[in-house]
């Protein structure tokens, strides 16, 4: 018996495989939505002619910190 056709290999496989899509969508979702609230936030912050800080931790991710800077 190959390993290629033990049912067991195959079934950690799929599991891995699902695993790896799973994460894949959830990092592509947490991006994008941090990315939209950034957006917002930019876009906010410069209708009321307001000066911020922006950082971006991860790219990725899109993981930030936002703060408006005193006047």
């Amino acid at each position: 018996m190959t390993i290629l056709k033990n049912g067991h290999f195959q079934g950690i496989l799929i599991v891995l495989i699902v695993a790896a899509l799973v994460t894949l969508i959830i990092m592509l979702s947490y991006s994008y939505f941090n990315l939209t609230e950034i957006n917002t936030l930019v876009d906010d912050a410069d209708k009321r002619n307001l000066e911020y800080e922006l950082i971006i931790h991860n790219n990725l991710t899109n993981s930030y910190t936002f703060n408006i800077v005193e006047q």
